[in-house]
């Protein structure tokens, strides 16, 4: 009964750990992927005749839950006065929300006047604290 019980444990610590490498790789791919998508899009630095960008981050996260790879992409830009006075205001806030290896959008924060839109699926967001809440079960699973 003993060895019964000592093979159940050892079983238990081997599927455990299987399950932490398979994890790992898991989260070692969805990093590979996000950086594969923020190069092929422009990559964080882009200049135009419009404005630059002040800043641009990116955080991935694998989850394990949902079995898919989920990034979150900030970007601030600092527009020249003419494309200012388009939108609304020299500076805005874009986070885009997505699916790295469906390459879809599932939701965007966007902080300009003329822009402005904050939705995440189906659901209407106003603000960025509610945008945070709506993506959190995606980004920490």
């Amino acid at each position: 009964m003993k060895a019964l019980f000592l093979a159940f444990v050892f079983t238990i610590l081997i599927v455990s750990s299987v399950n932490a490498q398979s994890t790992l790789a898991l989260q070692e791919k969805c990093v590979e992927g996000a950086k594969k998508l923020v190069l092929e899009t422009g990559g964080c630095g882009t200049t135009s005749e419009k404005g630059f960008l002040l800043s641009c981050q990116y955080r991935c996260h694998y989850n394990k839950k949902l079995d898919r790879c989920f990034i979150r992409w900030d970007l601030h830009t600092f527009w020249d006065k003419k494309y200012a006075d388009l939108v609304g205001r020299n500076y805005t806030i874009r986070i885009e929300f997505g699916d790295v290896f469906e390459r879809r959008l599932i939701g965007q924060y966007d902080k300009s006047i003329v822009f402005g839109e904050c939705k995440v699926g189906d659901k209407k967001c106003n603000s960025l604290e509610e945008f945070e809440a709506l993506i959190k079960p995606y980004m920490e699973e």
